[in-house]
């Protein structure tokens, strides 16, 4: 408990601390942290300081400690850019001070200050060594009752500043000025003992403080209690309860001392309330106190009790598969509670699994029994009874398993692959059967469809609730050398109450083929402008399954695929093709075992050009300022340029003009004048004349 109150401490004095720099985690060192608040009635700044080990604290108040302050004028990057200083130097009072002090009529302060005085005297004393021989346990009770002189030392100093004062832990700088930021730190007047001393200094701005910000109270409700929780993460720290008189409309405290927290890694606190009324609102106010010992007003809620008390558990007695569609489950209820509202009926296909409701309206608090018609046929099926009182509490029964009357066969088993490899064996995967109570599958084979089939494997699982482990894949050994090119199987499924499926339908399976088709023939080869008609004769092997048409511009080069043929095609006509590119052509078979034929002999095809090309389009002529404006629309390419007509004296048109654009200007003539475009290309490819039009006069 000792420890936890040491704990409180040094946490209470870490949250008020603002240090610029610290030391090296390895070091052995000791905070003297400083906690400030600026007084605006007198225009001064309250200052407290605490060493965090009990044998530096007893040094300062030996020795006396040195006030430090620094004026902020900028922003400052570094502590060492902290000009500081000494503005006093504080040590505790004297004997004549403390009496004079303990002179005072507040008989709680007087009491207090004797205490201090006390504590303060023993850890004086406490400074000088002995040389005794002493025990380990005698070591640590000492140590014990001094760290806790030492937590209730601070916890004084902190809550009462004529304590604080007469501890030479405080000071008064009444030489502040207004809207100024300043940085004070405390150091020990004179210290060499073992640890390297830290002081830790604290930023203020001499104006009015804001209000405190509220916490956020969790609160966790309880059945007739009420349970409160906050961080202690700024200057605050302990709590006083307040809860509301609904008769007086006065708040009552709750507690006469503050309660701390005492975790040792934590800052959070917390409060209870018990014996409240459920349902009825409740209002609080949280007091915590600052570093100055003022009390704070830090919170306020209002939170509601409720029931949480869950019925009695319903006995379940029985759940029976009394009918082919119905289970029927029956239960028992102790002395039923005042607040009883009803029963829901689940259901869950397994013991640990999620257990559904089986209806939506609440069954009546007399209800004892349930029929069931959605249970699951050929699976498991188990069964709870849920007790729900008027506050929405629960409370389940154990659960029952019904063993099902079972004369339903499973499901007609399917295949989903076959493969056979070339020392012939064959890998069977059936689709997995739903049935839950699935025992396994059976396996038949034979040579012909037309033969009695044999059972030939079995693969069952003798673990009734344990369906995951069923062999669905099966493997069987052929010979390759038989006059019969297939081999065929079937499949039936059994549950574990040796009800049978019917037959799978036949899986006909092909022994390992090792001979290739033969190689498709090419007949002839029709050129076009931009197409290449293909004529051809297929494999004449029986297990072809497909023809491919390859196609390459290159000789050397590689086949690529153009089509795979439709069955029975003999002609291909292979288009949009480039002109002037010479194509090489070349079939293969493919049959049902994926055996290749080689490559036929290829046959080869250069479509050509015509030299037709399009007409110009859209050919127009209109006059504007003394000038013909020619304009006209073609799909011009790179090759592509166009030769203007005109009439001669004799009216006949011929070559005037050549150019590459899609218009043309030429000065208006006093005689009428005829016009024709014709496009050309590069290639020496011609469109026809277009539209002869007339300039009008």
């Amino acid at each position: 408990m000792k420890k936890q109150i040491i704990s409180l401490v040094i946490a209470f004095l870490a949250m008020y601390s603002s240090a610029y720099g610290q030391q090296d985690a390895g070091d052995p060192t000791s905070n003297i942290s400083v906690v400030a608040q600026y007084k605006a009635e007198d225009n001064s700044v309250e200052l407290r300081f605490f060493a965090d080990k009990k044998s530096v604290l007893e040094n300062g108040m030996q020795y006396g400690y040195t006030i430090e302050r620094a004026e902020i004028n900028s922003i400052i990057s570094k502590q060492e850019d902290v000009k500081y200083q000494q503005i006093a130097t504080v040590k505790p009072f004297t004997d004549a001070q403390w009496e004079e002090a303990k002179q005072t009529t507040d008989d709680k302060l007087k009491k207090q200050l004797e205490v201090a005085h006390s504590f303060y005297k023993e850890g004086i004393t406490t400074l000088k060594t002995t040389t005794s021989p002493i025990d380990l346990k005698t070591l640590i009770d000492k140590k014990n009752a001094e760290d806790f002189q030492f937590a209730l030392l601070l916890m004084s100093a902190i809550q009462n500043p004529k304590i604080a004062l007469a501890l030479g832990l405080a000071y008064d700088d009444k030489t502040a000025k207004p809207n100024i930021k300043y940085v004070y730190k405390a150091s020990l007047t004179n210290y060499k003992g073992p640890y390297a001393i830290v002081d830790v200094p604290y930023l203020i701005t001499t104006n009015e403080q804001s209000e405190f910000a509220q916490r956020a109270i969790e609160v966790n409700v309880g059945d007739t209690e009420l349970g409160f929780s906050w961080e202690e993460n700024d200057m605050v720290s302990g709590v006083m309860v307040e809860r509301k008189n609904e008769v007086t409309g006065k708040y009552e405290a709750l507690n006469d001392k503050p309660k701390y927290s005492l975790s040792e890694n934590s800052l959070r606190n917390g409060f209870g309330d018990s014996g409240l009324e459920n349902y009825k609102l409740y209002q609080y106010r949280f007091y915590g106190f600052n570093g100055f010992g003022e009390k704070i007003l830090f919170g306020e809620v209002k939170a509601m009790p409720k029931d949480l008390t869950p019925p009695k558990k319903p006995l379940m007695q029985s759940a029976e598969h009394t009918k082919p569609d119905e289970v029927t489950i029956t239960w028992t209820m102790p002395t039923p509670d005042a607040d009883l509202k009803g029963f829901t009926v689940k259901h869950s296909t397994e013991v640990d699994g999620e257990f559904k409701e089986l209806h939506e309206q609440l069954l009546d608090k007399s209800a004892r029994t349930y029929s069931d018609t959605s249970f699951i046929r050929g699976g498991k099926n188990y069964y709870a009874v849920q007790a729900i009182d008027t506050a929405g509490n629960k409370s389940v029964s154990f659960s029952a398993y019904v063993t099902l009357m079972d004369t339903i066969a499973p499901n007609t088993p399917k295949f989903l692959s076959s493969k056979i490899d070339s020392l012939g064996v064959v890998t069977l995967k059936l689709e997995p059967n739903k049935e839950k109570d699935l025992m396994g599958y059976r396996l038949f084979m034979a040579n012909s469809p037309d033969h009695e089939f044999s059972a030939i494997q079995e693969g069952f699982d003798s673990d009734i609730d344990n369906t995951k482990s069923v062999k669905h894949m099966f493997n069987d050994t052929i010979t390759l050398k038989s006059l019969s090119p297939y081999v065929y199987y079937k499949a039936k499924a059994l549950d574990h109450h040796h009800n049978q499926s019917n037959f799978s339908e036949i899986l006909k399976v092909k022994r390992i083929d090792t001979i290739p088709p033969t190689t498709p023939v090419f007949k002839n080869a029709i050129v076009g402008e931009t197409s290449i008609e293909l004529h051809f004769e297929l494999s004449e092997s029986s297990d072809v399954k497909t023809q491919i048409l390859y196609r390459k511009t290159d000789l050397n080069g590689l086949w690529e695929i153009v089509s795979e043929l439709e069955e029975n095609q003999t002609v291909y006509t292979d288009k949009e093709l480039k002109k002037k590119t010479k194509y090489f052509y070349s079939l293969r078979a493919m049959d049902e075992s994926n055996l290749f034929s080689d490559y036929s002999m290829s046959i080869s095809g250069t479509p050509y050009d015509n030299g037709k090309r399009e007409t110009v389009q859209n050919f127009s002529i209109r006059k504007n300022d003394n000038q013909y404006l020619l304009s006209w629309n073609y799909r011009v390419t790179k090759d592509t340029y166009f030769i203007i007509f005109k009439s001669n004296t004799d009216g006949k048109l011929v070559q005037y003009k050549r150019t590459e654009k899609l218009n043309f200007t030429e000065k208006e003539t006093k005689t009428k004048q005829s016009y024709a475009i014709r496009a050309y290309t590069k290639d020496g490819g011609s469109s026809k004349m277009s539209t002869i039009i007339s300039a009008s006069l």
